[in-house]
């Protein structure tokens, strides 16, 4: 028996820190990122469709395309990035249904866009991380050494999503400490346990 649980939130809400204590706790986590970086990675499933797409300028010398000069390309032209979401999101989502099919007991998924991509619908409940505007723009500027107009940018991109209303979503507050937004997580994990616990 699997449960899923669907675990998002906008760009710097902290979704890293929660999928990294509920590793903690022994939970199993789908990272959608971490399978978005792979199928981009030289000789992943997007890779030869993006070089196609987007040219050999965004190739490094190690042959490896160069995420952080794409990213800024695409998040700075909507259209550039749908092209990108429409070669990589089918690879990185039949990776992410192939990973959970491997599972047993309480999984999460990791995932950005989660809603977007239609993964919710894998999802027996969602959380939503999220943090006020003016905390997540510091932590992108911070994490990703950007300008701030470039960390609007990217908080524009994932702006306006609406969560389903025929699944039930817990939205985690990640605007002060560790420590609260941890007892917040421990509330919702109340009854589960990590399969090889139970």
């Amino acid at each position: 028996m699997m449960e899923v649980i669907g675990l998002t939130g906008q760009i710097a809400s902290g979704k890293s820190t929660v999928s990294a204590y509920l590793r903690q706790k022994g939970f199993a986590v789908v990272d959608a990122d971490e399978i978005a970086h792979e199928v981009i990675r030289r000789g992943g499933r997007a890779y030869a469709a993006v070089v196609r797409q987007f040219g050999t300028e965004f190739v490094g010398a190690e042959g490896e395309i160069d995420r952080r000069k794409l990213g800024q390309a695409v998040f700075a032209d909507p259209e550039k990035l749908a092209q990108l979401n429409a070669i990589t999101h089918p690879c990185i989502c039949a990776e992410i249904r192939a990973r959970l099919a491997a599972q047993r007991g309480t999984v999460f998924l990791d995932a950005p866009l989660l809603v977007q991509a239609g993964l919710d619908t894998l999802c027996g409940e969602i959380w939503q991380v999220t943090a006020a505007d003016d905390i997540r723009l510091g932590r992108i500027q911070v994490r990703d050494g950007l300008d701030a107009d470039e960390a609007r940018a990217r908080m524009q991109s994932q702006a306006g999503v609406r969560m389903p209303t025929d699944r039930l979503v817990h939205t985690i507050d990640n605007s002060s400490d560790t420590a609260a937004l941890y007892r917040q997580i421990d509330r919702l994990l109340a009854g589960r346990t990590p399969y090889e616990n139970a």
